[in-house]
């Protein structure tokens, strides 16, 4: 195992602007020209779906029959969804497909371990227990501030394990599966991995989970979708895996169909009943906040030294090749007005 401070002291000497941007992907030349073709590509694909967004909701607000059921159905939810958070993210995304036309090993990365699939769903699960039992205990400590974990389609629709065999077919395939792939496609497949040319990780990141946030349009589920977003950015692009970012997701919204049974069944093992006064009812939300964090903790600490590991093999790897001669120098990112524009637009009209 070689120490970081060793390796940077081995890089030091070439007095360039390099790192391994993706740990898992090997170093090859037409890797940086890629990323030198997608620089500022990221405003593309961020105008193209605030665009549909936000023409979808003036669609709404001045034609209400434009959905064809009512407000408070099953359909309309889904529909709904579909809309925004399955076909809006697939068309930005074949946008950015076919106007730049980057590979797959850019879009989708080049990790596939099995170890990062299983602790980006172990992280999945414990993040919806975090940010569920932060709700429950806001909404215990003040009514004037909502704030929801899962999108209402996932909790509110269903009553798990007694609503019909089709709508529950329906939220897991819309809900979970669509939702999901399409979605993680478009920000941590597209937006991610172009925000992140350069030494822009930090910008990457925090620009990646604002806009996975907005693409919900809800200003009650913002906290809790940015707080996954940076969590799901970070997954993409430390472990070079899409399927890990994706696996991620499905696992926190599989969660949140069971929320209300698994409160009933906990509220049965710690209280003895279902009904449960105010202090009982602080005390399980405490409890589901912290057996997240139980969970969190070992998985997150398991998977980072996985790709740190990863990292390190990149890097010997890389001066290896590079032997005398100065490793390959990333490019500059421009600012991106675009994104910034199309971010900018999506959290107006959200708060509006």
């Amino acid at each position: 195992m070689i120490r970081f401070d060793i390796i940077d002291a081995m890089a030091a000497p070439t007095r360039t602007k390099f790192r391994l941007y993706a740990p898992g992907r090997r170093l090859h030349q037409h890797d940086l020209a890629e990323r030198r073709q997608m620089t500022g590509s990221t405003g593309i694909a961020a105008a193209t779906a605030a665009s549909l967004l936000i023409l979808f909701y003036f669609a709404l607000r001045f034609w209400p029959a434009i959905l064809p059921f009512d407000t408070d159905q099953l359909w309309t939810r889904a529909l709904y969804q579909l809309v925004t958070l399955c076909l809006i993210p697939f068309i930005a995304s074949a946008v950015m497909q076919l106007v730049k036309a980057p590979s797959a090993r850019f879009v989708l990365g080049s990790g596939t371990k099995a170890g990062h699939v299983l602790l980006a769903a172990s992280l999945g699960l414990a993040s919806h227990l975090i940010l569920w039992g932060a709700s429950l205990l806001i909404s215990r400590m003040t009514q004037s501030v909502v704030f929801a974990s899962v999108p209402p389609l996932i909790n509110q629709t269903i009553v798990t394990f007694q609503s019909s065999v089709i709508a529950h077919m329906l939220i897991v395939l819309l809900g979970v599966i669509l939702t999901a792939v399409l979605t993680t496609l478009l920000t941590c497949g597209y937006i991610a991995t172009c925000l992140d040319i350069g030494w822009h990780r930090v910008r990457a990141v925090l620009g990646t989970a604002l806009f996975f946030a907005l693409l919900f349009r809800q200003p009650s589920l913002l906290p809790a979708m940015f707080l996954l977003g940076i969590l799901l950015a970070v997954i993409r692009l430390n472990t070079d895996s899409l399927v890990a970012a994706i696996a991620c997701f499905a696992v926190y919204l599989l969660s949140g169909m069971f929320q209300t049974p698994l409160h009933d069944g906990l509220a049965r093992f710690f209280f003895g009943q279902t009904r449960l006064d105010a202090g009982h009812a602080y005390s399980l939300a405490l409890i589901i906040l912290l057996s997240g964090a139980a969970l969190f903790v070992p998985s997150f600490v398991f998977l980072s030294g996985m790709w740190r590991d990863q990292h390190t093999e990149r890097l010997r790897e890389a001066l290896a090749l590079s032997g005398d001669k100065p490793l390959p120098e990333e490019p500059d990112r421009p600012v991106d007005i675009p994104f910034i524009l199309a971010v900018a637009l999506l959290l107006a009209t959200t708060i509006i």
